[in-house]
Formats: C-alpha cells, structure tokens, sequence
C-alpha cells in the first residue's frame, strides 16, 4: 500500500495518509480519466477502506469498520431502489417489461415508461456493468422489440435525445453526450472525391453538435462529439463520396475572314517644296506619280492631235493615279484541349495586350498670383484584347454533359492619340446547352459585316458619268468576319 500512495503523490501532487493498520496490506484497483476524489473514492470501496478528506486538503485512508451491508448500501442504492419500485401494471402508461432468453437477447415492452429504470432493469438482467454519468431526467420510451441487444436497446433510447452511451471494455458509461469520456474522435477518411467543399456542404445539424475540422494531407475530416452523431456523418460522408467525373473538353476554334477593297482616282496639285518625280507601280496596282515635267511632255503629245492646244503646267506641278484592287481570304484554326472536373469552370483565353501612358500633374506650389511648379508623373498601364472561353460542364447520371459556355472576343482598334488607350470592340455570347457524352456541337453567332462607299472630288463635276472619273477619288471596300466554335466533351472516371 505504500508504494500505491508514494506513486499517487507523485503523479497527482495530492497529500495521502495511510493508518497504520494498512501499511502492509496489498490493494488493487484500476480506474482511468476520473477525477481525483472520485479515483480515492473507489479505490477505497473496493479493497474495503474508507476515504476521508480535511480542511487542509490531505486524504486519509483507514480499515473499513462498519459492518458490509451499510457499506454496500450506498453502492447498490439504485439497484436497490429500482428493485423496490413498485412498478405499474402491465399495459398500463409507464409500465416496462423486459425478458432475456438464453442466448443473452432481450425481449422489451414498454409504454411511456421511463428510460432509467428500463435501462437499469435490462443491464441487471443482463448482468453488465455500468456508470451513470447524468441519469436522463424526464425522459419516456414507448417500445415493443424481439431478440435485441442491449446496445440497440440504448441506440434507440437515446436516438434523437442528449444522451449517449459508450462501450468501454465491457463497461457501459451513459450520460450526456459533452460529458467528458463520452464524447469520440474519429477521422472520417474519403476516398473518392478531394477534401475541398465537403465542409460546406455538410447539413447545418452536423455543424451543431459536432465539431468537425479539415485534415488536408489526409483528404479527411476529423470529428469530435457524440458517437451516434459522428455515425450519421460517417453515414453521410459515404453517401457523397462518390467518383466526380473528369470532363476533357476539345474546343475547335475556326475565325474567318475575307476582304476586298478598291480604290479609284485621279490627283493634281502643287508642292513647291518637294518637287514630284515621276515613278510608280503599273501592273498589278496601278499608283503612278507624275512629276511635271512628265505632265509637260503629255501635254505636247495631245497638242499636235488636233485644234485644241493646252498649256504648260508649272515646276511645283504633279499628278497621282491611283487604280488598286486587294483581296484577301485568312483562316485561322485552333485545336486546344482543356480537361476539368464535373462542376467546375475551364477557361480558355487567347489574345494580345497593349500599353498606354496615363500621365498625372500635381500642382505642388498652389499660389495662384505667382503660378505654381508641376510635378508631372505616369505609368504604362496594360489593356487586353483575347479571344476568352469559358465552360462549365454538369456530368448527370446518364452521361449527358450541360454545358455552360461564356465567349467573348474583343479586338483593338485605332488609338487616339500616342500615348493614349486603344480604342476596343468586344462582341460576348453565352450559351446553355446540354450535349451527349463524345458528342460536338457547333457554336456561331459572332459575324462581321463591313462595308464602306466613300470618296472626294469636285463638287458637281464629281457626279457627272465618264468626266467623274478625272475630278474625283473613289473608295469600295467590304470585310466579312465570322468565328466558330465546335465543342466537344469527353467523360473520364
């Protein structure tokens, strides 16, 4: 007994005194995660000593001089009292029956009867050991089973309630379930689908009586509360934890574009200061430049045709011809592939960036009758124009994939100035659209239709048939743009 004191002092920094009369006797007891008075306590009652505490905080322990009967009495008083009871008659509200066979099953009938003494009945017809923690107050069962165990006896007792029950080696503690020793730990692993988002679609019951945290590295979730609720989260988590299809997705990109412009005209003036030299192309364009001394020698070549006779133009004289035909035809294809899981978004994004320089003055001297210095300060800032996708796919349970698609292409155009943003055309679509497994759909919809008439020329001479021709300059030009997009997923477990 010594040496059980010495190593309860030093473990607990507690004071214990023994008697003399049991300094040599051996004792045994073993009893985990109790407090201090109530480990005293037992292991007193059950090497048959008594425990007593005083004012300074010491135990001591002495023989057990009262005869057994009273000693035991306060252990079995509610054995004692549940068998005295008087009971209700059979069938009558807050009456319990309960029968066990041969092979330890049990056999209940109970009408509004109270959960206690059903389960202290059971357990001592059973002959199982047990531990009231926090006997359930106020609490009333109505059931009828056959052949159960006296685990669904209390599975289904406290189903619902606060109180739970926990089998630890062959010892049952009842009580409620935050009572310290009832509440269980356990990682809830998944094997199927990642950690992320599972928390947030746990049912808000969960939540609330369970304490439940992310085990990234271990694609788990550790739980911390009642065991019979942690069950249900088990029960839960192996619902949802279902293989999420891997949708790859092959998107064909096909732009086209096709343009053709013409321009006619004929052009004279004066420049003093560069004087023109003839020169050109002929064939295929036709844009020549006439300088004039080319001009003075065909005006000689139509003198000597006939009565008319012109006049000779001046050194700073010259005259362009302009006659240009372009067409042109640009197919651009694209084949990426992108792969994502169900209910998640790919993008696919392809284009350019452009700077521009936004400039900012500060007026550091403010008087305004002596003027003020200006600090002036910019930066380059980026602006992008892309050709964008994004999809997000829905896998349902017959391997149709809902499509959600977003497009939207954007191109530069003319700056303002320098240093200034380019100017942006955008044109979006969004589409829904549901599609079978390995099937390609055609999305169109983003066409480009330009067409420009313009021209300069004399005023009232421009518009006369044939003469028109030598007092204006004439531009057609027509762009066609068209893109399509052919899609198509492929499902992947």
């Amino acid at each position: 007994m010594p040496a059980v004191a010495q190593a309860i002092i030093d473990k607990s920094g507690k004071n214990v005194v023994l008697a003399p009369d049991i300094k040599t006797i051996k004792v045994s007891s073993y009893i985990l995660n109790r407090p201090f008075e109530q480990v005293i306590d037992m292991m007193a009652k059950s090497n048959d000593l008594v425990a007593t505490k005083d004012d300074n905080g010491f135990y001591y322990l002495e023989k057990n001089t009262l005869p057994k009967e009273a000693n035991s009495s306060s252990v079995s008083n509610n054995r004692n009292s549940n068998r005295n009871k008087q009971k209700p008659a059979s069938g009558s509200e807050g009456s319990y029956d309960v029968e066990v066979d041969n092979q330890g099953f049990l056999t209940v009938k109970a009408n509004v009867a109270d959960a206690t003494d059903l389960l202290i009945e059971a357990a001592e017809k059973l002959n199982v050991n047990y531990f009231i923690y926090n006997k359930p107050e106020n609490e009333k069962t109505s059931l009828l089973a056959n052949k159960i165990t006296f685990d669904d006896l209390l599975s289904h007792v406290f189903k619902g309630k606060k109180y739970t029950y926990k089998n630890q080696d062959g010892f049952y503690l009842i009580g409620e379930q935050s009572t310290e020793g009832l509440r269980s730990t356990e990682i809830i692993p998944l094997e199927n689908r990642s950690i992320e988002s599972v928390l947030q679609s746990l049912p808000k019951i969960f939540n609330d009586k369970v304490e439940i945290k992310e085990f990234v590295e271990l694609n788990s979730l550790i739980a911390s509360g009642a065991k019979s609720t942690i069950e249900e989260l088990k029960l839960y988590i192996k619902q949802i934890d279902k293989v999420v299809p891997l949708v790859q997705i092959e998107v064909i990109i096909v732009q086209y574009n096709k343009s053709y412009d013409v321009q006619t005209g004929l052009k004279a003036g004066l420049d003093k200061l560069n004087k023109a030299q003839t020169g050109g192309v002929l064939f295929p364009t036709t844009d020549v430049n006439l300088g004039s001394s080319s001009v003075n020698s065909l005006i000689d070549a139509f003198n000597g045709l006939g009565l008319l006779k012109l006049g000779k133009v001046t050194d700073a004289f010259y005259l362009n011809l302009k006659l240009l035909e372009n067409n042109s035809i640009i197919k651009i294809e694209s084949t990426p592939k992108i792969a994502t899981l169900s209910g998640h978004e790919a993008t696919l994004s392809i284009g350019e960036t452009n700077y521009y320089f936004e400039q900012n003055n500060r007026i550091l001297n403010n008087n305004i009758g002596n003027g003020g210095d200006i600090l002036q300060s910019g930066t380059w800032k980026p602006t992008e124009a892309n050709l964008a996708v994004k999809i997000k796919p829905y896998v349902s349970a017959d391997e149709n994939v809902t499509l959600n698609i977003n497009v939207e292409k954007s191109a530069f155009l003319g700056r303002a100035g320098e240093n200034a943003p380019p100017g942006k055309a955008t044109q979006q679509f969004e589409s829904l659209v549901r599609v079978k497994n390995n099937e390609m759909i055609l999305l169109g919809g983003l066409d480009e239709l330009k067409k420009e008439n313009s021209g300069t020329g004399v005023p009232l001479i421009s518009r006369i048939p044939i003469i028109k021709w030598f007092f204006s300059s004439k531009k057609k030009a027509k762009g066609n743009s068209k893109l399509h997009i052919f899609i198509k997923p492929t499902i992947v477990y």
